[in-house]
């Protein structure tokens, strides 16, 4: 296969931030943007006007308080509206319907436009988000080389994510902005966060810093987003080294459907296995990993195979599952030959239709096979 070139840290960390940044920018499927919200869009174009009068009948406006009451009438009177284009006809809208509600007090509000100036701040917060972890990884690009204003401009980054994301959980929790774009942006956010504190703390280390200190600030961190997510953790594997249950570059993670945990183990070249309920160590395989470590893990949508990336030897190997309570030695069943120095880093399958993707640092591109 001739001879695999090596890459350096500072290589694989800025092709690693290169592709996060795509991510943010244009994969929208991971980071959702913040969408433009359908009551602004409504009142945005020239016809505007025509769409308050739709929105607003005249047994709407009959519910509108006697001290407004005149207002009411002009509008549905005139056929067209002063100002009522864009945000004109959006604070028309907004007058109308906070004179309803108070006169109807009624709670349901999702669809209003008074209910908008609540979901837009709310999503501006998660932009905030966003807009910070972007921010951060083009800071790191410039100052790679340049630890002590990459601590600077870290840490500054840091309090700021910190705070634009206890922003946002206000935001979703206590003024009832709740949605799935929201909460995926937190902890999408909260996530880089804890990773933004471990590379601080390399730095930190490096300038003298205790590793203790460092080692009590991520885990304070990790703790507070737990409690702010109710999660509880149930167990825990973490200690470096060769041993059983220990790990030397964790670096990816399956879960079957018998509540097994399958865990590429790179440095140790193998995989450990464990209870996903109990976190009991049920076993490792090594003997398939002589030549090159696992670097991803995936599971057929059958369950019935595991499909390994192997980065320094090119290949994507089929491993054949065990059956439930059996973990046994590992068996190749068939792999995939790329070409070379492509190095394949992530896989990742379609469980639908169980097409193969596999992300590929040294080609810098991604491949997608299908099943023959």
């Amino acid at each position: 296969m001739g001879q695999t070139p090596s890459y350096s840290q500072e290589e694989i960390e800025r092709y690693a931030i290169c592709t996060y940044i795509d991510v943010l920018q244009n994969q929208l499927c991971l980071l959702p943007d913040v969408g433009i919200d359908d009551s602004l869009l409504k009142y945005s174009g020239p016809d505007s006007n025509a769409v308050l009068h739709q929105a607003f009948s005249k047994e709407m406006l009959d519910m509108v308080p006697r001290y407004i009451a005149s207002f009411g009438s002009a509008i549905s009177a005139l056929e067209s509206v002063p100002n009522a284009v864009g945000l004109g006809a959006l604070v028309i809208s907004l007058i109308i319907e906070i004179a309803i509600k108070a006169s109807a007090q009624t709670s349901d509000d999702t669809d209003d436009t008074y209910s908008l100036i609540r979901r837009v701040f709310g999503e501006e917060k998660a932009s905030d988000v966003q807009d910070t972890m972007s921010e951060y990884l083009k800071r790191h690009q410039v100052y790679m080389k340049n630890n002590k204003r990459l601590r600077v401009e870290l840490r500054r980054l840091e309090q700021q994510l910190s705070n634009h994301l206890t922003a946002l959980r206000n935001s979703l929790k206590k003024d009832g902005q709740m949605s799935s774009r929201g909460l995926k942006i937190w902890v999408n956010g909260a996530a880089f966060h804890v990773q933004m504190l471990i590379h601080a703390a390399r730095l930190d280390i490096q300038a003298g810093k205790p590793p203790s200190d460092c080692v009590k600030e991520i885990k304070a961190a990790i703790n507070v987003y737990l409690r702010y997510l109710d999660l509880q953790v149930l167990w825990m594997h973490g200690e470096r080294g060769p041993g059983l249950a220990q790990f030397y570059i964790p670096h990816s993670v399956a879960v079957d459907s018998y509540q097994r945990v399958w865990v590429a183990d790179r440095g140790n070249k193998r995989i450990q296995v464990f209870n996903s309920v109990t976190g009991d160590w049920l076993g490792s395989w090594g003997s398939c990993f002589k030549d090159d470590a696992p670097y991803s893990v995936r599971f057929t949508p059958d369950q019935k195979y595991i499909v390994v990336a192997q980065l320094n030897t090119n290949q994507i190997t089929l491993l054949e599952a065990p059956p439930i309570g059996i973990i046994g030695q590992c068996q190749v069943t068939s792999t995939i030959e790329l070409a070379e120095d492509v190095k394949p880093h992530l896989v990742d399958l379609d469980l639908k239709t169980a097409d193969l993707y596999v992300a590929e640092i040294g080609a810098g591109q991604a491949q997608k096979f299908v099943p023959l």
